[in-house]
């Protein structure tokens, strides 16, 4: 099924510099211009495991941080990776794009720590650009890039963004 550009975008959290939206019951997307909040990832783990109760086929979710957004609370940190690694399953059937924008010194280590992370796993995937990232997604989600594009620039507009 390929979302439609009107396809329904349903905001479920936004504050403090986070947002969690969802596209339909098919993608995630989590923009954060500020340091992860303890509420915007309960938003995401709620919100990860309706769509997951609900799919029909593969579902994936598309992260957009600028790499001056600030780094995270290690405790944060972790229970954010523990979740990616139950939400992650062998199967293959749950694909995540993150993107860290700019060319900083600070977004290339943020890069550079998320690929560590996820050597190993295909279906996670880390770059520098929304637009390589929706593509990668909406190949295996069978959605529209630019909706994913369009969304993720919304988010990124409505949470601050400077990047």
């Amino acid at each position: 099924m390929t979302l439609a550009p009107t396809g329904t975008l349903h905001v479920v959290h936004e504050a403090g510099g986070n947002a969690v939206a969802r596209i339909d019951a098919t993608v995630l997307v989590f923009v954060r211009t500020q340091r992860l909040t303890v509420a915007a990832l309960e938003a995401i783990e709620r919100l990860a495991i309706t769509i997951d109760g609900f799919r029909r086929g593969p579902i994936g979710a598309l992260v957009v941080v600028p790499g001056d957004a600030g780094l995270s609370d290690n405790a944060l940190i972790a229970r954010q990776r523990a979740f990616l690694r139950d939400l992650v399953r062998p199967d293959g059937d749950v694909y995540v794009s993150t993107v860290i924008l700019g060319d900083s010194a600070q977004s290339m280590a943020m890069r550079a720590v998320a690929r560590l992370f996820v050597i190993g796993r295909p279906s996670i995937r880390v770059g520098s650009s929304v637009e390589d990232a929706a593509r990668w997604l909406g190949a295996r989600l069978d959605v529209d890039a630019t909706q994913l594009v369009r969304v993720a620039g919304d988010l990124l507009e409505r949470t601050g963004a400077t990047t």
